[in-house]
């Protein structure tokens, strides 16, 4: 049951993000700091290739339904790099909104596409 819900809030999230609708909302903290609502993005080496596919997914998803647009880094000064957090399932986490430099999200071993994509909002500045 509380995987659907999360389920419902990602998606009516994201459908509010493409028609622009957040702009006065207490969900979205600081999305307009990401200029032009792009998000440049690393995965570290030592990312598993489980994560690293979830993180592609997560990218697609984020990149086809919503103005957000996440692409690979190249040499931007201010980054989200994916992060190896833990192999024991407790530690995944995100800073809330754009900090400037480089920006961690730490992914656990176990994590799902529906977490990697909530703590990728978290960079984006949601939080609820």
């Amino acid at each position: 049951m509380v995987r659907i819900f999360s389920k419902a809030i990602l998606f009516l999230l994201m459908i509010k993000l493409k028609n622009n609708s957040l702009k006065n909302n207490k969900v979205a903290a600081s999305f307009s700091k990401w200029p032009q609502g792009r998000v440049y993005y690393t995965i570290a080496n030592n990312m598993g290739s489980i994560n690293y596919n979830k993180i592609i997914n997560a990218v697609n998803e984020y990149n086809t339904k919503t103005n957000v647009k996440w692409i690979p880094r190249t040499s931007q000064n201010d980054y989200v790099e994916f992060i190896f957090g833990s192999s024991s399932g407790a530690d995944c986490w995100a800073h809330i909104g754009k900090k400037g430099g480089k920006q961690k999200v730490s992914l656990d071993q176990y994590i799902s596409l529906g977490s990697v994509i909530h703590k990728m909002g978290h960079s984006i500045g949601f939080y609820l």
